[in-house]
């Protein structure tokens, strides 16, 4: 690129004339169709704009051979490389004038219109609309390009809203409207709607006949990638597929009304134009299958009477060890531990016992609260509690800033789709549609992130100096520990402890610490020793 001027941001002048006005003209058109002929759109802007600026050559207005032109962006943001090098080139001062077709060739935003205006006013510099004649030296040309821009931009909201109706309209007489295209399923451009994979469609029924075999989420995941399944293969920049199933994955399926031959259409379902791949009837009995696992993981959430769930192992199998409860004859309730593939598997898989859920409580409570009383031992974990905040609340400002950079971009690539649909026909705005879908959806899981994301700080704002009021309590543990409340007591139980093992063939119950940093070597060696104890309790 060439660049007019003398470069030290300096306005030339004339001899014996007016100053040398330096314009600049931009030029943009929304899509790529036509750019391959001879004479373009943006050819035809730039020669009307030239036309224009021989017509004020008495002024001293001159063109700068510097072309500044975007084919294929849209003008409802500011990510446009021409528009960006205009700018940088304004902030040199290479620039005295800029000149467009029209003023939405600029842009299409009025936010952003004003922040270009503010911007070319510290610069000194001038803008023209050839075709709308507007100047902005003056205030009246000042407030008229505003009026005129305000309807512009209700016109682009107006266009955005009847294309969201359109869509929500469509989807209310069962058409598929877009997003990502489910297991079982692939799409039609021609008939815009769905159409069955049967090879898929029997993995998707497969996994619905696991699931009320199995009845665990993460069991049918493990079963599916045992036999050598994979997600479905997508073909979208950021989602693949093609990957290992996890229980989310499952879930998604399970859930999926898509497969009744159903469709949602808002808070509505309604009849779709797909086929359906299982019964209604096995759909619903899923539903209440899952919606029963549901309710008893809450169940099981909110009883903090099992103070050690979580940490306990299996010395005989190695498996996670469970907690559970039953009432006697004398309609008592009995509360013990038990291991989990024993559970799952029988008596043939683990040879282990229940557990008493009280004596292994307090056989614990006795062995924590003898290392809790060491200084050096509260002081260690202090430490490890703040490093761990930190790295936490990083990691998770990390994670915001990567979500909140992917919606901008989704946003901004929404604006582009909204603009280019009304030039669009056919399969063209069959795929724009359905790109628009897909962003609307990834928005929406994006937002529910971020919220997620937004509670977590919160609780880490607040979690430090909770942890500090309990570590606080640590000091004389034996004597609190009746006043405590369940849920204080395992919180305690969780600052120290890593993990428990039942070694019921040695009658040993060890208890493994957490691991401290190195400076506090001693201190981990104090605990190690008291790491390894013998019970009667199993």
């Amino acid at each position: 690129m060439s660049r007019n001027g003398n470069g030290n941001g300096a306005k030339p002048s004339l001899a014996n004339g007016p100053a040398r006005v330096r314009c600049a003209i931009y030029t943009r058109k929304s899509t790529t169709e036509g750019l391959d002929t001879d004479f373009t759109s943006l050819d035809n802007q730039r020669e009307a704009c030239e036309f224009f600026i021989r017509s004020q050559a008495a002024e001293g207005w001159e063109v700068i051979e510097t072309r500044y032109d975007d084919g294929g962006y849209t003008g409802g943001n500011m990510d446009r490389p021409a528009f960006q090098s205009l700018m940088t080139d304004v902030g040199n001062g290479l620039v005295d004038q800029i000149v467009v077709y029209k003023v939405d060739r600029l842009s299409r935003s009025l936010m952003d219109f004003s922040r270009i205006m503010e911007r070319l006013d510290r610069a000194g510099v001038g803008f023209v609309s050839v075709t709308q004649q507007f100047n902005t030296t003056s205030s009246m040309g000042r407030l008229t390009l505003n009026i005129l821009f305000s309807f512009a931009q209700f016109e682009r909201e107006l266009t955005s809203e009847r294309t969201r109706d359109k869509i929500a309209a469509a989807r209310r007489r069962g058409k598929w409207t877009g997003g990502f295209v489910p297991l079982g399923y692939t799409i039609d451009h021609e008939l815009r709607r769905l159409v069955v994979v049967p090879a898929e469609a029997d993995l998707v029924r497969s996994i619905f006949e696991l699931y009320l075999r199995l009845g665990s989420l993460t069991a049918v995941a493990n079963r599916l990638n045992d036999l050598g399944y994979r997600t479905k293969k997508r073909e979208t920049a950021r989602h693949k597929g093609g990957k290992l199933w996890t229980k989310q994955a499952v879930s998604k399926v399970l859930n999926n009304i898509l497969y009744t031959g159903c469709i949602r259409a808002g808070e509505e379902t309604v009849p779709g134009e797909h086929e359906a791949v299982i019964e209604e009837e096995t759909f619903h009995k899923t539903q209440a299958v899952l919606e029963q696992s549901r309710a008893k993981q809450v169940r099981c959430g909110r009883n903090p009477d099992f103070l050690l769930t979580g940490l306990l192992v299996c010395g005989f199998c190695g498996s996670l060890v469970t907690s559970a409860s039953g009432h006697g004859r004398n309609g008592r309730e009995y509360r013990y531990y038990r291991c989990a593939r024993k559970s799952r598997d029988g008596s043939k898989a683990c040879p282990s016992s229940a557990v008493s859920a009280e004596r292994l409580e307090a056989f614990v409570a006795e062995r924590i609260a003898e290392v809790a009383a060491d200084e050096r031992i509260r002081e260690a974990v202090q430490r490890r509690i703040e490093l761990e905040q930190k790295e936490n609340t990083a990691a998770l400002a990390a994670d915001r800033e990567d979500l909140t950079n992917r919606l901008t971009h989704l946003e901004a690539e929404a604006r582009s789709l909204l603009a280019a649909v009304g030039e669009s026909h056919g399969r063209e705005a069959t795929l724009l549609n359905a790109r628009l879908g897909e962003i609307e959806q990834e928005r929406a899981d994006l937002g529910r992130v971020l919220g997620e994301i937004d509670r977590r700080g919160a609780t880490l704002a607040s979690g430090l100096a909770h942890m500090s009021r309990m570590l606080g309590t640590m000091e004389a543990l034996g004597p609190a520990w009746e006043a405590l409340i369940p849920a204080e007591r395992r919180e305690l139980i969780l600052l120290l402890v890593r993990k428990i093992v039942l070694d019921q063939s040695s009658g040993e119950i060890r208890i493994e610490y957490h691991a401290l940093n190195e400076q506090d070597g001693t201190t981990a060696a104090a605990t190690a020793a008291r790491a390894c104890e013998e019970a009667t309790v199993l």
